[in-house]
């Protein structure tokens, strides 16, 4: 197992948004979490990375507690988040993107260089363009290969379908597919379609509760749907 979360509680302030959580992430693994908007998703990810504190229960990364490491501590272990909304520099290059995503690996730039141009070929023909040049799908594929350049064991991803094409989401979910070969995925999407496709095991978040957890194999759509409203079909 590489990430365990046990038994955690996260306030905003004296509002309680997550609720008692625990899930896992085995080695090269794809879990996602679902949940309609509000569930808490993007919290759950943000307090794994250490951007929101969990007031109890632990957070084990390789059998290590990291509930007291800063932010770029649980980075230099091998956690990598690409967040919601994408968030590269908009005034770099692609390059220059993807060298400031190697800060705390310099060593393995060049090899998790060509790892991302082989994953992404067009970031390769768009190097040395702005980033905001990109169209809204390569803006992704540059925020997930950004976060590859440190060549993490645990790669958490947030909401990366949001805004793109049907035929985009498809080619991104099936790069997610192939980074699991050698890496473990924490996934948060709404796109339930996909997620089905690519996941090994979900959980379903409600109102900062989990609802439903299963493998994919055995779940439903309407599972899905009935956990995200509380509500059967």
């Amino acid at each position: 197992m590489i990430l365990n979360v046990n038994d955690i509680n996260v306030y905003y302030g004296s509002f309680h948004v997550l609720w008692n959580i625990s899930l896992s992430v085995n080695e090269c693994e794809i879990v996602a979490v679902l949940g309609p908007n509000g569930a808490g998703k993007t919290t759950l990810l943000n307090t794994i990375m250490g951007l929101v504190p969990n007031k109890d229960g632990l957070i084990k990364f390789k059998d290590k507690v990291i509930n007291n490491l800063k932010t770029f501590e649980r980075v230099s272990l091998g956690i990598s988040l690409v967040p919601e909304g994408k968030r590269i520099f908009p005034e770099l290059t692609v390059l220059e993107n993807l060298i400031a995503g190697s800060y705390i690996n310099r060593k393995e730039r060049g090899k998790m260089l060509e790892i991302v141009f082989t994953l992404f070929p067009i970031l390769n023909e768009r190097k040395n363009q702005l980033a905001s040049t990109l169209s809204g799908g390569e803006q992704q594929m540059l925020a997930i290969g950004r976060a590859l350049m440190m060549n993490p064991r645990l790669l958490l991803l947030d909401e990366i379908s949001a805004g793109l094409a049907p035929k985009i989401c498809e080619k991104v979910f099936g790069t997610i597919k192939k980074l699991a070969e050698d890496r473990s995925i924490l996934i948060v999407d709404q796109n339930v379609k996909n997620v089905l496709e690519i996941a090994d095991r979900i959980y379903v978040l409600r109102e900062g509760r989990i609802v439903l957890h299963n493998y994919a194999e055995s779940i439903t759509e309407e599972d899905i749907i009935e956990a995200f409203f509380g509500v059967t079909l």
